[in-house]
């Protein structure tokens, strides 16, 4: 539709003799730093203000939501578009949601629609368009005309409005970014640099409808990351940051809460199965950003450890000393100061999540998978193109021949190197399930079943050893009596494990790799 805030370039990006050409980025924009982008000097603004007013439409039981459809009507024109990633309709978080249909009239979709639609959500507000010109644009304040017919500025449009239901409403503001894949990097990465982008945690369906029934939008992924059969390393690589962005942005809106510990050990999980995914296609999927994302999300984990370093041992070691030392004020004292640290890396955490440095790490992160930068480097590797089938079984080989190094002689192992053993173990985990979906079920089920099985009992060592370990940042001499205790419970349980992580060691050694 001429001039609506949905028209696309493409629903992602269009392929052009197998090179990336034209993409489409969307991203949430607070409306405190709309007056900032007039003031831009590589913004120049080409529209005058439209104001918008989108329907949604469903049934009274939600028939295409349950479908994951969204149906919009906008001026008398209709569009069917996804509204949460489905396995049929994959949707990189940080681009438009996927176009189904449009035309004219809720009859000239050909498409299947359910009987007694009527309006469940609506969004009213104003957009804006400019041209962005990117920074390899030397040439200073160049006409807006010259600018819309060049090849190089990148489109921006922006939708400030409000997502409004029967009784409640909330801002809504969202970018659209359009232009050459190449071009669309440095200008996101030059924008969120001065005003405030983040990845949108739902499509704008999705959040009109969520508003509207004043609820929470949908996940849009769950469960465990993986590729599917048929795809390309280049597209598995994509998909594989695309899920687990979704997953950390999903449960970063309650990790720095501490209301319960599943937020922040949810996303600590999503935050390394994604630095693995990167370490696992790092060779074939190379792009200058990745050493900094590597970084990035290293610090992002670190943080997330702390916070979850004391849940566990509040949650586990703590109680158990409690419970043996019920009335011993020297336990309780030093219980009081485990939580007031644990209070502490809290705060800390929700301020890294709300600050410039996550926001860019989301950004960066959902431009490589949509744009996807591995593709555009001068001599792309190959491999990029295989079938993922056959890098995955060269991967899993190479994971498995680490573990087996790391577990020889395992029961004169220290507990240093069992600590070694059990990140190697984790590492051939996540890869395995990232594959889970290219090989025999039940082989592949068994093996990931008996590896986690040893990760398990090596983590149980692990969390004994951090646990002795938090003693250290309890301070005050007083305590030591109590920390002592902490570190007794622990000693003594780590015979036990030992015998344990040798059991598991066999079982697992006995299994056949599924991938050969």
């Amino acid at each position: 539709m001429p001039g609506s805030y949905a028209r696309a370039i493409s629903p992602a990006l269009v392929a052009n003799h197998g090179e990336m050409t034209d993409a489409s980025l969307e991203f949430a924009l607070s409306p405190d730093d709309l007056p900032r982008l007039a003031k831009l000097p590589f913004l120049t603004r080409i529209s005058r203000t439209v104001a918008v007013t989108t329907l949604w439409h469903d049934t009274p039981d939600g028939a295409l939501a349950s479908r994951c459809l969204s149906l919009s009507e906008q001026r008398g024109h209709w569009r069917l578009e996804a509204l949460r990633p489905a396995p049929t309709r994959p949707w990189p978080p940080g681009s438009p949601a996927p176009l189904i249909a449009e035309g004219a009239s809720l009859a000239s979709l050909p498409h299947s629609l359910a009987d007694g639609l009527a309006p469940v959500a609506a969004l009213r507000g104003r957009r804006m368009e400019f041209v962005l010109r990117p920074p390899s644009v030397e040439a200073p304040n160049p006409e807006p005309d010259a600018m819309a017919a060049s090849a190089e500025p990148v489109r921006v449009t922006v939708l400030d409005g409000q997502a409004r239901g029967v009784a409640a409403e909330q801002p809504a503001c969202r970018m659209l970014l359009q232009g050459d894949a190449a071009l669309l990097q440095p200008a996101v990465m030059e924008l969120a640099g001065v005003v405030r982008l983040s990845v949108p945690r739902a499509g704008l369906a999705a959040f009109a409808v969520a508003v509207a029934h004043g609820n929470e939008p949908l996940p849009r992924h769950e469960g465990p990351p993986a590729t599917m059969p048929g795809l390309t390393a280049s597209d598995s690589i994509a998909m594989l940051i695309g899920q687990l962005l979704d997953t950390m942005l999903h449960w970063s809106a309650g990790a720095g809460m501490g209301a319960t510990p599943v937020p922040v050990h949810q996303m600590r999980v999503a935050t390394r199965r994604l630095r693995s995914a990167l370490a696992v296609f790092k060779h074939v999927a190379a792009f200058p950003e990745l050493v900094a994302l590597s970084a990035a999300l290293r610090d992002t984990a670190a943080r997330l450890g702390a916070a979850r370093d004391w849940d566990v041992f509040l949650g586990d070691t703590a109680e158990r000393v409690a419970a043996a030392f019920p009335d011993d004020s020297r336990v309780r004292s030093l219980l009081s100061a485990a939580r007031r640290r644990r209070q502490a890396a809290y705060i800390e955490l929700r301020a890294y999540l709300a600050s410039p440095a996550f926001r860019e790490l989301e950004v960066a992160l959902a431009c490589a998978s949509v744009l996807r930068p591995w593709d555009r480097e001068s001599t792309p590797d190959p491999r990029l193109h295989q079938d993922t089938a056959v890098f995955a079984g060269m991967a899993l080989a190479h994971q498995m021949k680490r573990v087996r190094h790391a577990g020889r002689d395992l029961t004169a192992l220290p507990l240093a190197a069992l600590h070694e053993l059990r990140k190697d173990c984790k590492r051939l985990r996540y890869t395995a399930e990232f594959f889970l979906p290219l090989f025999p079920d039940k082989p592949a089920r068994r093996f990931i079943k008996r590896l986690s099985a040893l990760q398990e009992e090596l983590g149980m060592l692990n969390d004994g050893a951090t646990a002795a370990g938090l003693m250290a940042h309890l301070g005050r001499a007083e305590r030591s009596y109590a920390a002592g205790l902490v570190e007794g419970f622990v000693a003594a349980g780590t015979v036990a494990s030992r015998a344990q992580v040798g059991g598991a060691w066999k079982q697992f050694r006995k299994t056949a790799p599924f991938w050969l």
